[in-house]
């Protein structure tokens, strides 16, 4: 299968795919980012009602400008938002919800993870518009939510 469309010249381009392939797909109200799909959901809820919903781990700083993007654009600010780390489990053991691998990289905020209190077990993003930092899971912000395997169709 032959496709034909302008690329950023205005110049046609043809796109020789194989006639069986697929395009991967988001659910409608997700967006796509590589492999996996994402959504902000800007509704108050405690760590653990939004984990419900499997909160998403973050693997890179695109991923991470990703989904600060898709926050911005959706609410037109940075608004502090849950994503699935924790520690709750063992003090400054911090995974990921989705069973991921928590990895090298976080965007952590200065003097982060601090635990302040004895009591930020979970992680949130956008503190003061940007980094990661700790948070008690009583409290009510917005999520983002992320599905690990595109759909194709």
């Amino acid at each position: 299968m032959v496709t034909v469309f302008p690329d950023d010249s205005g110049l046609f381009q043809q796109d020789k795919a194989p006639f069986c392939s697929r395009i991967p797909k988001c659910p409608a109200g997700w967006q796509q980012y590589g492999e996996r799909c994402f959504r902000f959901i800007d509704t108050a809820r405690t760590w653990a009602e939004a984990e419900g919903g499997n909160l998403a781990s973050v693997h890179s700083l695109s991923e991470y400008n990703f989904i600060q993007g898709l926050i911005v654009t959706l609410t037109h600010g940075t608004p502090l938002t849950w994503i699935g780390g924790s520690d709750a489990q063992q003090e400054r053991l911090w995974l990921w919800s989705d069973g991921s691998r928590f990895g090298a990289f976080l965007h952590w905020g200065p003097g982060e993870p601090n635990n302040a209190g004895g009591a930020e077990h979970c992680l949130h993003m956008n503190n003061g518009g940007e980094w990661c930092q700790g948070i008690e899971r009583v409290s009510e912000v917005g999520y983002c939510m992320a599905m690990s395997q595109v759909s194709s169709s």
